[in-house]
């Protein structure tokens, strides 16, 4: 299931051609740019043609109670258009949310969001300004610092749903024991890792 088509979110897909793994008939949801995108543009393009992925768009339902729901967020969408997932299964339900411009420019509210679902998954590329020596209004992404407050002023027990996802290497929440992952933890957030698991 694919958010958009910026680097670090499709061109894992090379790895299911024949140079690598030879992946035959993969299934691969995406939004219809970013699907006409794949269609037509090499190398993604043989992906398609050579039978490794085969492409899908609209309702998700992966079977078994699983069932997920694109939702539209606003995000530089030069190559394609960007969405989130919620993933509801028997029991629990889980927000996908790895990029956004910003909380305030999307027509849903992110602590309404994360009431909504049991664990949520959210964008904490960068942890405030200045972390990047570049003018870093061309990749607009919420800082972590503005997430912990929105959830610290309006919905302290909603926090522990929160895991933040998509950080920058530059990103100091990144290190353990640093003051940044501190400030995190302690407003009751957590900092998604390698292997975490959730039954849903």
């Amino acid at each position: 299931m694919l958010t958009h088509g910026h680097l670090g979110h499709y061109t894992g897909l090379a790895q299911l051609g024949r140079e690598a793994l030879g992946a035959a008939s993969v299934p691969v949801w995406a939004e219809p740019r970013l699907r006409s995108m794949l269609e037509s543009d090499a190398p993604w393009s043989l992906l398609v043609e050579h039978g490794h992925i085969v492409l899908r768009t609209g309702p998700i339902d992966l079977g078994g109670s699983l069932l997920v729901e694109a939702l539209p967020v606003p995000h530089r969408d030069e190559v394609s258009e960007t969405v989130a997932y919620r993933v509801t299964g028997p029991s629990r339900s889980v927000l996908w949310l790895p990029d956004i411009d910003s909380w305030d420019a999307w027509d849903r509210d992110i602590v309404e969001e994360v009431a909504a679902v049991d664990v949520a998954f959210v964008d904490a590329t960068f942890f405030d300004d200045g972390e990047l020596d570049r003018d870093m209004s061309v990749i607009p992404h919420p800082r972590v610092v503005d997430t912990v407050r929105r959830f610290v002023d309006r919905a302290p027990e909603l926090a522990s749903r929160v895991h933040l996802v998509h950080l920058n290497h530059t990103n100091p929440v990144l290190w353990v024991g640093s003051p940044e992952r501190a400030f995190v933890e302690r407003a009751g957030l957590s900092v998604a890792a390698p292997g975490d698991r959730f039954a849903i």
